[in-house]
């Protein structure tokens, strides 16, 4: 049986996001309407963490300013490792943590019910997809004494060597195909998964000549002109506008304050907060980063397989300091 307690440590130091680095860290990039970090925040709320608690390193102010002291009903703490990997952070919170933990890789999109599966038991590593010979390096159950765990390996050790340095036959728990976010191609393809389970707007809500199909959230201020065609699974965010003619085509986000002007194309694409693809434009298998533009019957297209491989980004010269997200 798994300790009463279990604390939820969620690893948000990677910096790992080629061009995307310019946008954000890779846990606080926008998958849906939220951070992808939130998305493992919630899951491990649900399946019953009595705390959550962030490693973070230079993105701390965008972590805290967005999952404040307390996230989805449960504490939130945070540490701050001496250096990147599973052992430093750990290493960070061992002395906090008095029973089971639960560690999952924030720069993840994990499948909620194999969140759910590792609270199940005290001693587990984390499996994609029921592959049992190929252990998910950013999702387990560290059993206690944790720092006898951190302590009796390499610093460079992965998360599966810690529980083993303790247990010697843990429980393999699947955790699903999670979608580890490290590049333009795996952002959209982290939005296309959350999208197909997103929340859908009532087409009564819209202007009533707007085709509207599949699952497509809009938000209460965001503007959709009876013209324009929506296409499932899509989300236009908060104070966005869809202009006449303009065809969105999911997985697509239209994310907060951008515009797509008349008569332009999103297909696949993701545009952050302040983008503007303007008339007769067209995005497709692409990021556009926070107030970038693409001009008048410019194209901007990447080459998007099975799991979104190939999409383009364009980004800001200066990161913001943090992200709008519905």
């Amino acid at each position: 049986m798994p300790p009463t307690t279990m604390q939820t440590v969620l690893l948000a130091t990677d910096r790992r996001a080629g061009p995307l680095s310019a946008v954000a860290s890779p846990p606080m990039l926008p998958v849906g309407d939220r951070p992808l970090a939130a998305h493992a925040a919630r899951a491990a709320a649900a399946a019953g963490a009595t705390e959550l608690v962030f490693a973070v390193d230079d993105n701390a102010g965008h972590v805290q300013s967005h999952f404040g002291s307390r996230y989805a009903g449960v504490p939130v703490t945070y540490a701050f490792p001496d250096g990147p990997g599973v052992v430093a952070a750990l290493d960070a919170v061992a002395d906090r943590l008095d029973g089971g933990a639960v560690v999952l890789d924030a720069a993840r999109l994990y499948d909620p019910a194999g969140v759910a599966a590792l609270f199940e038991h005290d001693a587990a590593v984390g499996v994609r997809g029921g592959d049992r010979g190929s252990a998910d390096e950013g999702a387990g159950t560290v059993p206690p004494p944790l720092r006898a765990a951190v302590d009796g390996v390499d610093r460079g050790a992965s998360l599966a060597a810690v529980v083993r340095s303790v247990v010697d036959d843990p429980v393999s728990v699947d955790v699903g195909d999670a979608v580890a976010v490290r590049r333009p191609a795996s952002l959209v393809a982290a939005n296309r998964h959350a999208l197909a389970g997103a929340p859908a707007t009532p087409p009564s809500s819209l202007p009533g000549s707007t085709a509207v199909s599949g699952r497509v959230g809009v938000a209460p201020d965001a503007s959709v002109a009876p013209s324009a065609t929506v296409e499932g699974p899509a989300l236009v965010a908060g104070g966005a506008t869809v202009g006449p003619d303009a065809v969105v085509s999911g997985p697509a986000v239209v994310g907060p304050d951008a515009v797509v002007e008349s008569g332009a194309r999103v297909e696949s694409a993701l545009l952050l907060e302040r983008a503007t693809v303007a008339a007769g434009a067209g995005v497709v298998g692409a990021v556009l980063g926070p107030g970038c533009s693409l001009g008048a019957d410019a194209s901007l297209a990447g080459v998007t397989g099975d799991r979104g491989r190939g999409a383009a980004a364009v980004v800001p010269d200066v990161r913001p300091a943090r992200l709008r997200y519905w």
